[in-house]
């Protein structure tokens, strides 16, 4: 077994070649739940194959962190405030 670096995190471009179920089965071995790829468990936006790891991480953190009644009632308040 490969030992895991904890501080990395794995962005693939998608390519056929990158994807192929040996080349996946390796990369999951190593970063576990630290990959990102379409073929991966993470879920990846549609239509946005430029992201980086901190875009990736921001989006599912705030995701979790703000809803969108709360985001909703913040947009009214300041128009309100104008």
């Amino acid at each position: 077994m490969v030992e895991q670096n904890l501080n990395l995190w794995l962005q693939q471009d998608g390519a056929t070649a990158h994807a192929a179920r040996p080349t996946m089965n390796l990369l999951r071995e190593i970063f576990g739940e630290r990959l990102i790829s379409k073929n991966s468990d993470s879920s990846w936006p549609p239509h946005s194959p430029d992201l980086i790891g901190p875009d990736f991480f921001l989006c599912g953190y705030l995701t979790e962190k703000v809803t969108i009644r709360q985001l909703k009632q913040n947009i009214r308040d300041e128009i309100l405030s104008l």
